[in-house]
């Protein structure tokens, strides 16, 4: 049986492929036990599935939001990202590292785009060619907000626009 995963912003099931949503790019996480999507599971062996002494509980996995908190606008494509939330920008720390193999100047871990209960902000992760809002550098290591309407570049070519979500 193949494990059915859900993604935490749009609600999409998938079953194989990446471990991130083709949509939303956030990472995939488990169907909670009660989803109606989620196959029967089998009887279970009570004893093979009472936990070890000393073994953490697993934390269920999030709620999932009905709207997204922002709506970015790559230049591959749109992407939504839900409230809690947080994207990697960079060639290799981004689920769309694929896309960014022309941005050359985007560093593999350049920056992350969060989206909090109170807003969205964006935070420099140490790039050598920095990440600018609306044109202005912002400080690597602190968090600076966006708002819909900014412009958010990476580098000298990576830019994203951000909006609210109308869903």
């Amino acid at each position: 049986m193949t494990p059915k995963l859900i993604c935490p912003g749009c609600s999409r099931v998938v079953t194989d492929g990446p471990p991130y949503c083709p949509t939303c790019l956030l990472t995939l996480e488990p169907l909670p036990p009660d989803d109606p999507a989620r196959e029967p599971a089998e009887p279970a062996d009570p004893v093979a599935a009472a936990p070890a002494v000393g073994d953490a509980p697993t934390p269920s996995p999030a709620t999932a939001v009905d709207r997204a908190a922002a709506v970015l606008f790559f230049p591959w494509g749109t992407v939504e990202l839900a409230a809690g939330r947080t994207l990697a920008v960079g060639r290799e720390s981004s689920p769309f590292a694929a896309e960014l193999t022309s941005y050359d100047n985007v560093s593999r871990r350049h920056a992350e785009i969060s989206a909090t209960g109170t807003g969205l902000t964006v935070t420099d992760l140490q790039s050598v060619n920095g990440t600018f809002v609306n044109d202005q550098r912002i400080t690597p290591g602190e968090p600076v907000p966006v708002r819909p309407g900014d412009r958010v570049r990476f580098a000298a070519r990576l830019v994203v626009r951000v909006e609210r979500s109308e869903r």
